[in-house]
């Protein structure tokens, strides 16, 4: 049986295939970037570059809270980036913080639709 680490970890490698099909066929690119960012905290996903990458992480769990996300707050700030996405296991929403937007959007609803 698996734990919810273990749950957590094989969505995470879903929507990391999920995201490369969606680049691919909207783009043309062969390998398009999906990159991932480190420093103090992580971001799972960085798609792009440049001036408007967007930063994804996902939480696969059945409470999320902005403690959780770190990593993500940490990157939007530190390059200005006003939108970031939470995958979660089923909670749909839209924080906000100072000028950040985080939406987070359930796994079964991003896995659907790309």
């Amino acid at each position: 049986m698996l734990t919810d680490q273990d749950l957590s970890k094989n969505v995470e490698t879903v929507v990391a295939a999920h995201l490369v099909n969606y680049l691919k066929k909207s783009t043309g690119l062969l390998n398009p970037r999906i990159s991932y960012w480190k420093d103090k905290y992580e971001v799972d996903f960085v798609i792009g570059s440049g001036k408007s990458p967007i930063p994804v992480e996902v939480k696969y769990a059945n409470t999320i809270r902005m403690d959780d996300i770190p990593g993500l707050m940490l990157f939007m700030e530190d390059y200005q980036i006003p939108t970031g996405i939470v995958i979660t296991k089923d909670k749909a929403d839209i924080w906000k913080k100072n000028k950040l937007e985080i939406l987070l959007i359930p796994a079964w609803l991003v896995l659907c639709s790309l």
